[in-house]
């Protein structure tokens, strides 16, 4: 199936593959606002320590636990977004394509989990497309919006370099990149997803 729509179009329909495919990224299996329970937790753990340990009533204890529990928040808010954002895009059943050029590349090896993270961050040209369908939209000038950053497989990355033209499909709320076309090449996500990862050096 040719990934690129007819031309001018800016949004098409997700097919049943790329909607399983962000199905599959969605990571909890019960209400992602379970996951605010954990500050309450970690809250309620303490509680009985300052009820009935005066010595835990420093101003120091109350930091830390405050510290921890804003972490666990924050924490449990990112998960909720990005679990929110999925399930938004697989019921709006849409991606969005856009065209610009790969504006900047980047590795992230920590030498303790493999394989790397390896990203593209694409500048788009011209306006943005619907902004209904996006988070804000891009304005000419000093507010145009700045590049999008994509995680794409190995095989990608070595695919394309910055300068590039290329012509993406991706989600609009999670912004999981689905298509690249650059030139002759070709990047089909739910093709690639299951791809091996490379062999460490």
């Amino acid at each position: 199936m040719d990934p690129s729509p007819a031309a001018g179009d800016e949004r098409a329909p997700l097919d049943p593959r790329e909607r399983e495919y962000l199905r599959s990224k969605q990571e909890l299996r019960w209400p992602a606002s379970v996951f605010f329970s954990m500050p309450l937790g970690c809250l309620a753990c303490f509680v009985p320590g300052f009820v009935f340990e005066p010595e835990m009533r420093q101003w120091w204890v109350f930091a830390m636990v405050g510290a921890a529990t804003l972490f666990l928040f924050v924490f449990a808010l990112s998960i909720y977004y990005d679990e929110m954002s999925l399930r938004e895009d697989v019921a709006a059943g849409v991606k969005l394509w856009r065209e610009g050029r790969i504006d900047g590349v980047t590795v992230h090896d920590d030498g303790e989990t493999w394989p790397p993270i390896y990203r593209l961050y694409i500048a788009f040209d011209g306006s943005a497309v619907d902004s209904s369908a996006v988070d804000g939209s891009a304005i000419d000038g000093e507010d145009a919006e700045q590049p999008l950053g994509f995680s794409v497989p190995l095989g990608c990355y070595d695919a394309v370099e910055p300068g590039d033209r290329v012509r993406i499909a991706y989600s609009p709320k999670s912004r999981l990149l689905l298509n690249l076309i650059a030139g002759d090449y070709r990047y089909v996500a739910v093709d690639r997803q299951f791809d091996p990862p490379p062999p460490r050096p």
